[in-house]
């Protein structure tokens, strides 16, 4: 049998850390300024989803880091 080990990165926040702190602060205050009040239509609605999604997404990849996950296994 043989060890097989596979590397995997993915995004992530450490622990305790100022950017993991940032990321959550940017997040609560862009979901705390959106104008309730300029929502008149389901369009509307989706309109501000789609922009709290992209600023999210943005967010997280200016703060995350790829970290590299070994997985071990035998084959």
């Amino acid at each position: 049998m043989f060890d097989k080990c596979i590397q995997i990165k993915k995004r992530s926040l450490i622990k305790n850390s100022d950017e993991k702190n940032y990321f959550i602060e940017k997040l609560v205050n862009a979901i705390k300024n959106i104008d309730m009040s300029s929502i008149q239509s389901i369009e509307a609605l989706k309109n501000i989803i789609q922009i709290l999604a992209i600023n999210i997404n943005n967010t997280w990849y200016k703060y995350s880091k790829n970290v590299n996950i070994t997985k071990h296994f035998k084959a």
